[in-house]
């Protein structure tokens, strides 16, 4: 409980559940588990022995009364070095 409440004040707003789940998993071979969960990356990138992934999860988009349209929803980037989970940051759309 006290690392999720500490992932949860680093991350901000960030989707608990999503925060909860990487936590655990850094510092291991995680790709397998990642993809068990969230699916195919959005997008990768690589760069040397590190290797970025990009999902976009929980995206809903919404339009306005006046006609704006809008997205919201979590983009996380989950970082590998050697295949092993070195980092992760959530953001929000």
């Amino acid at each position: 409980m006290k690392k999720l409440l500490i992932t949860l004040l680093l991350v901000g707003c960030a989707n608990p559940y999503i925060s909860s789940f990487l936590l655990p998993l850094e510092g291991t071979q995680a790709q397998p588990q990642i993809v068990e969960r969230f699916g195919v990356p959005d997008k990768t990138v690589s760069i040397g022995d590190k290797e970025v992934w990009e999902y976009t999860l929980n995206e809903e988009s919404y339009t306005s009364s006046t006609g704006y349209n809008f997205s919201t929803g979590d983009v996380v980037e989950i970082t590998f070095e050697n295949g092993v989970l070195v980092s992760w940051e959530i953001s929000s759309l």
